[in-house]
């Protein structure tokens, strides 16, 4: 198993296991350094949080060309990418998954901080979340999905809090591994 499979190693090492068998061998476990985990982390960090820009600048031009499906559409993979930049970089975990409710049930492990985004304490905030995480798919598969301006403009508001509120829990968890003495399997709650 090697360093990159980081989530897996610390789920091994510190987990509990529901069932071993006789003739199970522990495979060897590298040892992870703070230096190591912190590379990771800033990679995938990199390469997912620039693809949710780039898709936040998608939604832009199609809202400004009044494309209003495919903005929702660029806005739900700008969500999508954010998310994984964060749980890949914090927790180590590779996802391969478009359900943001479960992204957003994945983050809960580490911050609550991206939940009070989507404000969904509120009517307004679980009906835009789920236009939003139904995005992807209607625009991709109905033709007769559509969206109006108002809404689109109600989900424009959400995306730049959100990318802002990501990169602000990823350089919390960076800095929270440089003041570890002891690297711990999974942050905790609110970094």
């Amino acid at each position: 198993m090697t360093e990159e499979r980081r989530f897996f190693i610390d789920a091994i090492r510190n987990g509990s296991y529901a069932y071993s068998s006789d003739d199970f061998v522990m495979p060897v476990l590298p040892e992870l350094s703070k230096e190591s985990i912190a590379k990771k982390a800033e990679l995938d960090y990199k390469k997912w949080s620039s693809q949710a820009n780039e898709f936040w600048l998608g939604a832009q031009y199609y809202q400004e060309r009044k494309i209003y499906n495919l903005a929702a559409f660029c806005m739900h993979q700008a969500i999508e990418s954010g998310f994984i930049a964060l749980i890949s970089s914090v927790l180590g975990y590779k996802l391969h998954v478009h359900n943001l409710s479960r992204m957003l049930r994945i983050t809960l492990m580490f911050t609550d901080e991206i939940k009070q985004v989507f404000r969904l304490d509120t009517q307004e905030g679980v009906q835009l979340f789920e236009l939003l995480r139904e995005a992807y798919s209607k625009t991709r598969y109905s033709s007769s999905y559509q969206l109006d301006k108002a809404v689109v403009d109600s989900l424009t508001k959400i995306i730049p809090e959100f990318l802002g509120t990501a990169e602000k829990v990823y350089k919390d968890f960076i800095d929270s591994i440089e003041g570890q003495e002891h690297l711990s399997p999974i942050p905790p709650s609110g970094l």
